[in-house]
């Protein structure tokens, strides 16, 4: 399986690498610094050969999404445009791949891209997000767009924003445009939604990233509820500040990485749709932004020290490569 790995060049990153997993061995293919800080790298679903990356201006914060043509170990940079907003952070296509939709950070605000056989084409739409904030007055000084994903069989767009505590629900029309129609609150001030994850189309996994937090949403009645809030952290937990980042599921289980404290917790799926804590698991590095299931273990790309490493289901170290400011794993379908 070959991986694409979005780092930032600001760390010493070298852009977008692509990653062979070989079983738990892993090997450098190559990478693109053509675009600077890509912090989120996604593949086409329809055309598997094609990438888009979420990303900056170089020498600034002004947001930029790109796409690639990538072969084993080429990346050709195909189309580049600038967002409007600042810091990029997260990208999404609709079901016929006739738009991009990218979530930019730094300004809270969405921008949307025509695409034409893997190319972006300039902006169409903008939208900022305009609404209070939450209550921490250190990570919630603005509105922070941090995720833009659609509802599974729908055309029902949730944008996760940090800054203001809500999931930003749009309908996407058939211009491929959007038009607000709800918000969806946080299960508590100040958690901070940062993303998502939909298990159906009628329930979804929030991580809260300001000190870490899960909660469960159905919807029932014609309206979502927060069934559940749960801390991402180890009861009595007394050491750095944390921040949950990355989610990811499988059948049985609900995963989430923990960033201060350093890990990735699991959860178990309860018969009710809940959930119930089982475990943390160390990582071997430090600030674990992203993660992945891999060989009934995890591959991991750790920002701040042990870059891109496996590691087995109970924590053990496996294979590493040493790139910097890691911060995003896509695997990629031939």
């Amino acid at each position: 399986m070959i991986f694409a790995v979005g780092t930032y060049t600001s760390l010493g990153g070298p852009g977008v690498a692509l990653v062979e997993a070989m079983g738990e061995q892993l090997k450098f293919l190559c990478s693109s610094d053509q675009v600077a800080d890509p912090t989120w790298v996604m593949q086409s679903p329809g055309n598997s050969r094609i990438l888009y990356a979420a990303g900056a201006v170089t020498g600034s914060k002004d947001g930029l999404v790109a796409s690639f043509l990538w072969e084993k170990e080429t990346l050709t940079l195909l189309s580049t445009q600038e967002t409007g907003g600042q810091a990029c952070c997260h990208l999404c296509v609709d079901a016929d791949e006739s738009h991009l939709y990218a979530a930019n950070y730094l300004d809270g605000s969405v921008s949307v891209f025509p695409l034409e056989n893997g190319k972006i084409l300039p902006c169409c739409q903008f939208i900022r997000h305009e609404a209070p904030l939450g209550p921490n007055e250190k990570r919630q000084e603005f509105s922070h767009a941090h995720q833009f994903t659609f509802r599974p069989g729908t055309k029902e767009a949730f944008v996760c924003n940090l800054g203001t505590d809500q999931v930003v629900v749009y309908e996407r029309m058939e211009n491929g445009l959007l038009k607000n129609t709800y918000e969806i609150p946080a299960a508590q001030p100040g958690t901070g939604p940062r993303h998502l994850i939909f298990d159906g189309a009628d329930r979804f996994y929030l991580v809260g990233e300001l000190e870490g937090w899960i909660s469960t949403y159905s919807f029932k009645n014609n309206a979502w509820q927060c069934d559940q809030l749960l801390s991402t952290l180890p009861e009595g937990y007394d050491g750095p500040v944390n921040t949950a980042a990355a989610i990811r599921m499988d059948e049985n289980h609900v995963y989430v990485s923990n960033r201060g404290q350093d890990s990735i917790v699991i959860f178990d799926k309860q018969a009710d749709h809940t959930l119930k804590l089982n475990r943390h698991v160390a990582v071997p590095g430090c600030f674990p932004r992203d993660f992945r299931l891999w060989e009934k273990g995890f591959l991991l790309a750790q920002q701040k020290a042990g870059g891109v490493a496996y590691m087995t289901a109970d924590g053990t170290p496996g294979d590493g490569l040493p790139i910097d400011g890691a911060v995003c794993l896509c695997p990629l379908s031939e």
